[in-house]
C-alpha cells in the first residue's frame, strides 16, 4: 500500500461525503418548495428521528466492523450475522418505544399516524446498512460502496422528479422514498457481503461481545461530542433567544462542514491501520495525516479570516454579519477537533482508553457547567469560546495518548 493509495481512498469518500450533502441540500429545495412549511417541517422530522435513531442505536459498531473486518477476513460471516442480530434488536426495542408513545403519551408524537408506520419500517433498514457499511469500508471496498449509494439516491431521485410532474409528491410520499433508497442500499450492502463469505453466516456471543464492547468506547466519545454540540445550542436558545441561536446555529453548520475531510480520512486509515499493510508504521502514517489536514485547515482559517464577514454578507445578508467571529472562533475549534480524530484513528485498532473517555467526559461536564453560569454575562461568544478551549484540551489529550501507543 502506498501514500498514493491512501489519497485515491480519501477522495472517493470526499466525494461522496460531498455528494449525499449536495443531494439533501438540493432534494430538501425541491421538497420544500413544492410541500410549504408544514409538511417540509413534518418530513424533516421523520428523516431526523430515523438518522438519528440509526446513528445512536448503531452503537458505532460500523467503526469496531471495519477493524475487525480489516484485520481477519475469517471473521466476516460472524460480523454479517452479528449486525444483522443487532440491528434487528435495537430496531424492535425502538419501535416499540414509539407505538408505546403513540397510544400512551400522543401528545410526544409529532408524526402523523403514516409518518409515523414509514419512519418505523425505514428504521430497521437505516441501522443494518450502517452497521454493514463498515464491513465493507473494513475490506476496502470503497468504491462498491459509493456505487451502490449513489445508485439509491438517483433512483430515488428520479423518482422524486416523476412525482413532481405526475404532482404526487407528499410528505409521505418522499420518505416512502427515502425508504426505497434506504432498502436499496441495505440489500445491496448484503448482497456484497454474502457474495464474499463461503459459509452461511452465524451468530457468535463471543465475537458479538468483543465488538460491542470495542464500540460502545468509540459511542461514548462520539456521544459525549454531540452532547456538547447539542447542549451549546440549547443553552443559547435558552438563556439568549432565537437570534443568537441562529448565529450560533450558522458556526456549528461551518463546523460541519470542515469535518467532512477529516471523516473522508478516518475510513480511510482506519481499515489501512489495522490491516497493518503500510510501510510507514501506524504512527507516522497518522502523524502524517493530522498534519496534512491541520495544513489545508489552516488555509481555509486564514481565508476565513480576511473574507468571512464580505461572504457572510453576500450569502445571509447583513443581518447576520454579527455571526462573523462566532463562526470564525467555532471554525477554528473544528479544526481542532478533525486533527483531533485523526489522531484517534491511530487508537481506534487498539483500544481507547478508559482514562481518555472519562477525562473527556469531566471536560465536557465542566464546560457545560461554565457555559451555564457565564453565557447570561459574557454572552454567546463565551459558549464559542469555551467550546475552542474544549476541543484545544482534547486535541492534547488524543495526541498524548496516540504518542505513548506508537
Amino acid at each position: 500500500m502506498t501514500l498514493k493509495e491512501i489519497f485515491k481512498d480519501i477522495f472517493q469518500l470526499l466525494f461522496n461525503n460531498v455528494f449525499q450533502i449536495t443531494y439533501g441540500i438540493l432534494t430538501g429545495i425541491i421538497i420544500a418548495r413544492t410541500l410549504g412549511p408544514e409538511q417540509m417541517g413534518a418530513y424533516a422530522m421523520a428523516i431526523t428521528l430515523v438518522i438519528t435513531t440509526a446513528q445512536l442505536g448503531s452503537f458505532q459498531m460500523q467503526t469496531s466492523n471495519m477493524v475487525l473486518a480489516a484485520k481477519n477476513r475469517e471473521l466476516i460471516g460472524y460480523l454479517i450475522a452479528n449486525s444483522l442480530v443487532h440491528a434487528l434488536s435495537v430496531s424492535v426495542f425502538i419501535v416499540i418505544i414509539m407505538l408505546l408513545i403513540k397510544n400512551y403519551f400522543p401528545h410526544l408524537n409529532p408524526l402523523t399516524p403514516t409518518m409515523l408506520w414509514l419512519c418505523m419500517a425505514t428504521i430497521p433498514f437505516s441501522l443494518a446498512a450502517t452497521i454493514l457499511k463498515g464491513i465493507l469500508l473494513g475490506l476496502k471496498c470503497i468504491p462498491l460502496v459509493i456505487r451502490i449509494e449513489i445508485t439509491a439516491k438517483l433512483m430515488a431521485a428520479s423518482l422524486l422528479v416523476a412525482g413532481l410532474f405526475l404532482k404526487m409528491i407528499t410528505a409521505q410520499a418522499a420518505l416512502a422514498l427515502y425508504l426505497f433508497a434506504t432498502s436499496v442500499i441495505f440489500c445491496s450492502f448484503l448482497w456484497s457481503l454474502l457474495a464474499q463469505v463461503k459459509k452461511t453466516p452465524q451468530f457468535s456471543f463471543h465475537h458479538f461481545h468483543h465488538s460491542l464492547s470495542r464500540s460502545t468506547r468509540l459511542f461514548l466519545f462520539n456521544g459525549l461530542t454531540q452532547l456538547l454540540d447539542f447542549f451549546d445550542l440549547y443553552t443559547v436558545q435558552l438563556l439568549l433567544g432565537a437570534t443568537l441561536t441562529g448565529f450560533y446555529s450558522l458556526g456549528q453548520g461551518v463546523q460541519n462542514l470542515i469535518l467532512v475531510l477529516p471523516l473522508a480520512i478516518e475510513k480511510a486509515l482506519i481499515p489501512r491501520l489495522s490491516a497493518r499493510e503500510s510501510r510507514m508504521n501506524s504512527w507516522q502514517l497518522t502523524k502524517f495525516f493530522a498534519m496534512a489536514f491541520a495544513g489545508v485547515g489552516a488555509i481555509l482559517i486564514v481565508l476565513e479570516f480576511f473574507f468571512l464577514g464580505p461572504l457572510i454578507n453576500f450569502i445571509y445578508g447583513d443581518k447576520f454579519l454579527p455571526a462573523t467571529q462566532i463562526v470564525f472562533m467555532l471554525s477554528i475549534a473544528a479544526l481542532l477537533s478533525g486533527i483531533a480524530n485523526t489522531f484517534l484513528c491511530h487508537l481506534l485498532p487498539k483500544k481507547i482508553p478508559n482514562m481518555f473517555i472519562l477525562l473527556w467526559g469531566f471536560i465536557i461536564l465542566a464546560k457545560i457547567l461554565f457555559s451555564w453560569m457565564t453565557l447570561q454575562r459574557w454572552g454567546v461568544f463565551m459558549a464559542a469560546g469555551s467550546t475552542l478551549t474544549a476541543q484545544m484540551i482534547l486535541l492534547s489529550m488524543t495526541v498524548f495518548y496516540a504518542s505513548r501507543k506508537r
